[in-house]
């Protein structure tokens, strides 16, 4: 779990980590078995294509199951065939939802995914996280979300990766760990 930090740093780092963009400079690997399905949602796109959503996620699923999906998430019914630059920011929130769970990613790189869901949205998010065995990078401010799903924290400072011990509680005291954090490089 990234929490707070530099935005930027945060948006260029789970790029690099879903082979978006290169680093400059890498310190370290990721490494993906071949095949594996990597889920990235921005907080622009938040995963979804401009394609109406039932295609995106009949493109995973069968009908009645992307149907299903889209009800779960809480899409409203008249929006499931709408383009997702024609959804409200909740709905566009809730449709990745629904496509998260559809793609079933190996890795979820997720920015700001608490961003315009409401408490029922929001609780479906922390259940899709927490049921999940799929492995998760999760950009967030949202403290409640972070002190739900967030098993490691992390924070991006001044270009560097800096690991909390203790999780959420150890951040808000300043528990830092020993060891040096990796760079994380800006485009220029």
């Amino acid at each position: 779990l990234l929490l707070g930090g530099e935005p930027q740093a945060n948006t260029a780092l789970l790029d690099v980590l879903a082979a978006r963009r290169r680093s400059d400079a890498p310190d370290g690997w990721v490494w993906l078995r071949p095949g594996a399905r990597v889920f990235r949602a921005d907080r622009a796109t938040r995963g979804l294509t401009p394609v109406p959503l039932r295609e995106q996620l009949e493109a995973w699923v069968h009908a009645p199951r992307a149907a299903s999906l889209l009800s779960l998430a809480g899409v409203p019914v008249d929006r499931w065939r709408a383009h997702p630059d024609a959804l409200s920011g909740g709905e566009r929130a809730r449709a990745s939802l629904a496509l998260m769970l559809a793609s079933e990613p190996d890795l979820l790189l997720l920015e700001e995914p608490e961003r315009d869901l409401d408490l029922a949205g929001l609780e479906l998010l922390e259940q899709i996280l927490a049921d999940s065995r799929t492995a998760a990078i999760v950009v967030t401010h949202d403290l409640r979300l972070a002190e739900a799903v967030g098993e490691e924290v992390a924070t991006i400072v001044e270009g560097s990766l800096v690991r909390w011990r203790g999780g959420v509680e150890g951040w808000r005291k300043g528990r830092r760990q020993q060891e040096v954090g990796i760079a994380v490089h800006l485009p220029e």
